[in-house]
């Protein structure tokens, strides 16, 4: 009987995990969908901010663009004076070599200062140069290409070093 007894008492414990679980699921969604509500209704503002008040903050304190993202704790690369700053939007997203350009952005490796494991291996088995080209060629954001292209610059110099 003990058995028996044991075997619904786990019953009724997974009936009540399983509960609690979808109660969980169901605030998460809650949680995320208010949050993408708050963040999208800051857009007007970050877009008005990234179009007058930086330039105002620039012009006010005489720096120059590259400057003002030093100061911000951003980088600028010295080819060309093209500028990267350190918020996602600027770091290459690498396609790995035989994935099709449809993949996700969760199958894609970011190219970052602080590089997940992960993605360490995927360039160490492939190599940056050919994960550079290879994005280029099938990467449908042209902000991303612009990126790898800029990128691919730098690691061709270096390498031909």
């Amino acid at each position: 009987m003990s058995e028996k007894e044991s075997l619904s008492k786990l019953k009724a414990k997974l009936d009540s995990v399983s509960t609690r679980k979808w109660k969980l699921n169901d605030e998460e969604e809650a949680l995320r969908e208010q949050i993408a509500k708050l963040d999208a209704a800051y857009v007007p503002a970050r877009e008005k901010f990234i179009n007058e008040g930086a330039a105002k903050i620039q012009e006010q304190c005489g720096w120059t663009k590259a400057e003002l993202i030093n100061a911000l704790g951003g980088t600028v690369a010295d080819h060309n004076k093209k500028v990267y700053s350190t918020s996602k939007r600027s770091y290459v997203q690498l396609i790995p070599l035989g994935k099709d350009h449809s993949l996700s952005a969760v199958g894609h490796v970011k190219l970052t200062p602080k590089l997940s494991d992960s993605g360490k291996e995927i360039i160490a088995k492939d190599g940056l140069i050919p994960l550079l080209k290879h994005t280029i060629k099938v990467t449908l954001d042209e902000d991303n290409r612009k990126r790898a292209e800029a990128r691919l610059k730098v690691e061709e110099a270096k390498a031909k070093k």
